[in-house]
């Protein structure tokens, strides 16, 4: 997509995405509390699956289950946060800045402000 700054028509425009950003360190972060938390779970299929192959399988297979339940937490919460945030990026926040004249702006396109110079 090539965009041009709305004010200054400047091709020099980047795309911001705090959003996406903030949302998926948000998701990651509470996949792995909720992997965590459910890691539990995890430990005790982990254990059970481990007993064919006696105590020592079974202390693997706990913190395996355990440690695979907070990775998918975080893999999957992560991802779910990014989308959440690349969603609002685009059309909540104003996600494109200007790099000659600094305006941040949306791509959606919005209407100049009016008390903003229309000419150069």
């Amino acid at each position: 997509m090539n965009l041009q700054c709305p004010y200054c028509q400047s091709p020099r425009v980047i795309t911001r995405n705090s959003a996406k950003k903030v949302g998926g360190a948000l998701g990651t972060v509470g996949g792995a509390a909720t992997g965590a938390a459910n890691a539990l779970a995890g430990a005790a299929i982990g254990r059970t699956v481990g007993m064919v192959a006696g105590p020592t399988g079974a202390v693997l297979g706990s913190l395996s289950g355990a440690l695979l339940g907070a990775l998918f937490g975080a893999a999957t919460c992560g991802m779910a946060g990014s989308r959440l945030g690349a969603m609002i990026d685009e059309r909540v926040l104003d996600n494109h800045q200007c790099l000659d004249c600094g305006q941040t702006f949306s791509a959606s396109g919005g209407v100049l402000p009016s008390d903003w110079p229309t000419s150069h």
